[in-house]
């Protein structure tokens, strides 16, 4: 009787340790498929976000046309680059315009769109594997004075007129999902600082 009760103790002891590490395995799976998804998901948004600004006509010394649109929200980016191989370069056609947005569970890219609600929108988030919870845009410029190498960015250091500035644009990107097929509710938050490559020289007046 003793021997069968230590037996069956050793087997419950292996059959916890056997259960704790199939739940701890499929954490990792549930958590690896997650990030790999926001993951892919961030990836694409960064790729497009970098191409804002961008003027194929830029060398022609005047200001572009192209960039962040003003009436972009913090879940809305509303962005133009010149996408002409040939043709009206340098000019800001309608189907330059583009957006990204929010809204429920979905993410959606927007093309030929000057605001948030109209134009023509497609998800490019499967809510089958991961669902998007949260996506905020947030323009993070920075500007650094060429003369004294400060911080010229409101709230820094002021400029003297005749001052060289160089204004870096940057858009920071959060993104948070969880995994939908889970139990658990995993949820992951992955954050970007995307660098346009559209920096601006000006003189302080």
């Amino acid at each position: 009787m003793i021997s069968m009760a230590v037996g069956m103790i050793l087997v419950s002891g292996v059959i916890s340790m056997f259960t704790g590490s199939l739940k701890h395995t499929n954490e990792f799976v549930s958590l690896t498929k997650l990030d790999q998804e926001l993951q892919g998901i961030m990836d694409l948004i960064t790729k497009e976000v970098r191409r804002t600004g961008y003027d194929g006509d830029s060398n022609a010394g005047s200001d572009t046309d192209f960039g962040v649109n003003s009436s972009s929200t913090a879940t809305c980016l509303l962005y133009s680059y010149d996408n002409d191989t040939g043709g009206n370069i340098g000019s800001l056609d309608a189907d330059e315009q583009y957006g990204i947005r929010f809204t429920g569970d979905k993410i959606l890219f927007g093309s030929s769109v000057s605001d948030c609600s109209t134009g023509s929108w497609n998800s490019i988030n499967d809510n089958k594997t991961v669902q998007i919870t949260a996506l905020t845009f947030t323009q993070n410029d920075l500007c650094l004075n060429l003369v004294n190498n400060t911080d010229c960015k409101p709230g820094g250091t002021a400029a003297s007129s005749g001052d060289q500035l160089l204004w870096r644009k940057q858009i920071d990107v959060s993104i948070t999902g969880n995994y939908t097929n889970d139990s658990n509710n995993y949820a992951r938050t992955l954050t970007n600082s995307v660098r346009l490559h559209n920096d601006v020289l000006q003189t302080e007046p």
